[in-house]
């Protein structure tokens, strides 16, 4: 908590009065690594893979090792829906472990690079289009 006082002026000045304000986000992230033990503290380095295909039946494997993310590794042509199912269970059951939550991520570039082909994922642009793009510069 950050305490400031509100300036003081002439000798008919009032008296300061304390303020607070909101807690800043490294108190945020402090507090959180503080009630982490050392091994979770260390699991929030690791990140494993798993299938994309079933990651919430390989995760059981995990068996309570902490771990900072996933990386969902191969190809796809489930639904997103699907997906975001297996993604919010391995968050309960595996990212609950350690209290914060899991960093996931796959290998989704466009173009020839798309691992998640299902139906309800857009396609993405290859990236020879991307470049073809006109440059916005910005004013700052």
């Amino acid at each position: 908590m950050t305490v400031s006082r509100l300036p003081t002026t002439g000798p008919t000045a009032s008296p300061s009065r304390a303020t607070t304000s909101p807690a800043r986000p490294k108190d945020c992230v402090d507090r959180v690594l503080a009630g982490l033990d050392g091994s979770r503290l260390v699991g929030q380095l690791v990140m494993i893979g798993l299938p994309v295909e079933d990651p919430v039946s390989a995760a059981e494997a995990l068996s309570g090792t902490p771990v900072g993310g996933v990386f969902l590794a191969g190809r796809s042509t489930r639904p997103a829906t699907a997906l975001a199912r297996d993604v919010a269970t391995l968050q309960q059951r595996v990212g609950r472990r350690s209290g914060v939550p899991l960093h996931v991520a796959v290998d989704q570039e466009g173009g020839y690079v798309q691992s998640l082909t299902g139906d309800d994922f857009p396609r993405s642009p290859r990236p020879s289009s991307r470049a073809s793009c006109p440059v916005t510069t910005s004013p700052h």
